[in-house]
């Protein structure tokens, strides 16, 4: 029921009215105190325009700009960053791409003789091509019995069996066709310098091909690939030894070339030797008769004549036997050389010569294969020049420069070294060794000294120490 009571409404106004007063009041405080920041912020500002000026607020405003270009550059070198990790896990893939390709490629970068061993030990190329001709049966056989591939399936086709044995036989023979290539073309590029990377070559190329010939369950055996690693490493020692051979013969002839040169030196010597002693015989025969003739103090002057030229006959005759005594043995001269303007110091040539100037051997040595002529330090005559030069040869053997080719005579030796085997085996008079044996401690190399001078007082040619490596043999 409503109640029509007035008092009822006054506390509802007063109320009411109370309220809007409150409201009316804070909405008023609010305003006053918004406003009143708003003109504490613009008298800050202007207190900042009187005390910094326009160009500190524009340098702020630069640095601000500043700031943002190098949030913009962080944000950019973040970007390249992960541009960069992902180059990076690009560049290591194909870093191992490159790894694998390499097994399969014909690099260019020499590889040392030294890390090659040979396996074969045959005296000529001939028994290494009668090896190499026996290897490359086995293959043909293993071939031929199926023992170079194997298939570890029996394929059907369609339910075929003999469908599935032809495809396997065709899958084998295409197998064999990729790894014989490489094989092949291995051995013909097969090198000094090439042999160990052919050899990982072959290894590599078995080991890629049996990798895709998995699926069909097919491989090619452990023993095809030794026989095709015989038959590189046979084709690749038999070149070596044909060099060697090659090297040997030729060593021959210039021996033989240098026995028919000392030989008609001796013959040459030989022919004048006795024409001096006919000389001489005539002379002496024609100085007796006018002695005969003679009387008095001219007789007295005859016969010293007679006898200065007996001593004369006697030389000559002498010498013929010595010339006579040379054809016939093995007597000539040890020699000992440097020269280090061409292969540096600590370097000696130890040869011999059967010429009765052994001078002569010594300025073929210094032609135009060397760019200076060679010294000598000594030079050693003997009985047996042959058995004295193989002696030293031996004793100094692992002193060579040059290992493989024992052609060459060149050892890193002190003359001290070599004079004390030298005196060491002169001890033995069977040796047949001269006792007076001059040794020079120096060589004089006044070329090279001289060149050197030239070099250092010229802008053109730079000086450069002399080489370590020889040339000669």
């Amino acid at each position: 029921m409503e109640s029509n009571d007035p008092n009822l409404d006054v506390p509802v106004l007063v109320a009411l009215l109370v309220v809007a007063v409150v409201t009316t009041v804070l909405f008023a405080w609010l305003w006053w105190r918004s406003r009143s920041e708003r003109a504490a912020a613009v008298a800050r500002m202007e207190q900042l325009q009187q005390a910094y000026g326009p160009v500190e607020l524009a340098a702020q405003r630069a640095h601000m700009v500043g700031l943002q270009a190098q949030q913009a550059e962080y944000q950019h070198s973040v970007a390249a960053g992960q541009k960069r990790d992902e180059l990076a896990a690009l560049a290591q893939q194909r870093d191992e791409i490159a790894k694998q390709l390499a097994k399969l490629e014909d690099l260019d970068a020499v590889v040392s003789v030294g890390l090659y061993r040979p396996r074969y030990d045959f005296a000529t190329s001939d028994l290494f091509a009668g090896q190499l001709e026996s290897v490359r049966e086995q293959m043909k056989r293993a071939v031929k019995e199926g023992r170079a591939v194997l298939s570890h399936v029996a394929w059907t086709v369609d339910g075929s069996k003999k469908a599935g044995e032809k495809m396997t036989k065709e899958f084998i023979k295409l197998v064999l066709r990729a790894f014989n290539g490489e094989c092949d073309a291995s051995v013909a590029k097969v090198k000094w310098d090439s042999i160990v990377q052919m050899e990982k070559r072959i290894v590599a190329a078995f080991e890629a091909i049996n990798k895709i010939a998995e699926s069909n369950r097919c491989e090619i055996t452990k023993s095809y690939l030794d026989l095709r690693l015989a038959e590189l490493r046979l084709a690749h020692e038999m070149q070596v030894k044909k060099q060697a051979e090659r090297e040997e013969q030729r060593a021959i002839r210039e021996q033989m070339r240098e026995e028919e040169r000392a030989q008609r030196e001796i013959e040459r010597a030989k022919d004048e030797a006795e024409k001096e002693e006919l000389r001489r015989a005539r002379a002496l025969e024609q100085a007796r008769k006018e002695a005969d003739r003679a009387v008095g103090e001219a007789k007295a002057d005859f016969d010293a004549k007679v006898k200065e030229l007996e001593a004369k006959l006697a030389e000559a005759q002498s010498r013929v036997r010595a010339v006579s005594m040379a054809e016939l043995t093995t007597t000539g001269h040890v020699y000992v050389l440097s020269n280090i303007g061409s292969f540096g110091d600590g370097m000696y040539k130890i040869g011999m010569t059967r010429r009765l100037e052994p001078q002569d051997r010594v300025d073929e040595l210094g032609d135009a294969s060397v760019p200076f002529p060679f010294d000598v330090h000594a030079m050693i005559r003997t009985v047996n020049a042959p058995a004295l030069e193989k002696a030293l040869h031996e004793r100094f053997a692992s002193k060579r420069v040059n290992l493989v080719n024992l052609r060459k005579e060149f050892f890193r030796v002190t003359l001290e070294e070599i004079e004390a085997v030298v005196k060491e085996m002169s001890s033995n008079p069977s040796n047949g060794i001269s006792a007076q044996i001059e040794w020079r401690r120096t060589g004089m190399a006044e070329e090279y000294w001289e060149s050197r001078g030239r070099w250092t007082s010229s802008a053109e040619i730079a000086p450069r120490s002399a080489p370590a490596t020889g040339l000669a043999s």
